[in-house]
């Protein structure tokens, strides 16, 4: 079974910790990263207020926020 989820607020652990190494296999360091790279959940989106952060989220997911 895969759980869908979105994170709400995407600061320091929400995002931005892990924003220059997102893609690769390292090391994660925040809940945008953990669920995008799980077999176990679908990240179906994030809710943000800060607009630049939002649009680095859709940048480096392809997820909208």
């Amino acid at each position: 079974m895969v759980y869908s989820a979105v994170i709400i607020g995407l600061g320091g652990i929400g995002f931005k910790y892990d924003v220059n190494n997102f893609t690769s296999n390292d090391s994660v360091n925040t809940h945008a990263k953990l669920l995008f790279k799980s077999n176990f959940y679908k990240l179906d989106g994030a809710v943000e207020i800060d607009k630049g952060n939002r649009t680095e989220f859709n940048k480096k997911t392809g997820i909208k926020a």
